[in-house]
């Protein structure tokens, strides 16, 4: 997967709001790549003869959720996220990216979203994230 390669620290909520979404949206146009989709398939159909495409997109999964994690740790350090774990903080922004997209693009009973439906989600996803996350500054 090609994440987006340099993503601009967030010195803002707003910045923060705006490298969620870049990234969020860089992820939902990768994963669901016809390709990558294929392989996922490839990977569960296989998975007790070939772990090995399960354990490489596993990576890639952890790869995707450390880069998250990264920002999201970067964003508390500066006071523009509380505190907590961001492994946690991580898989719950991706979870609002998703929610049962994946599921559904799998059974092949939706489409991949199209670039347009792909920031949007992720637009949304980093505002609900947001207002689930308050800046340090904003906890009381």
């Amino acid at each position: 997967m090609q994440i987006v390669p340099q993503l601009p620290r967030a010195r803002s909520r707003e910045a923060l709001a705006t490298v969620l979404t870049e990234l969020g949206a860089a992820v939902l146009r990768e994963v669901s790549d016809p390709v990558v989709v294929t392989v996922f398939r490839l990977a569960i159909s296989e998975a007790q003869r070939a772990p090995e495409v399960a354990q490489t997109l596993e990576a890639g999964r952890q790869t995707v959720r450390g880069v998250v994690g990264g920002i999201i740790a970067q964003a508390q350090s500066d006071g523009l996220l509380g505190p907590g774990d961001p492994a946690c903080s991580s898989a719950q922004f991706l979870s609002l990216l998703w929610g049962d997209l994946m599921v559904s693009v799998l059974l092949r009973v939706r489409d991949a979203p199209s670039p347009t439906e792909a920031e949007r989600r992720a637009r949304h996803a980093a505002t609900d994230f947001l207002r689930l996350n308050p800046a340090e500054a904003d906890r009381a």
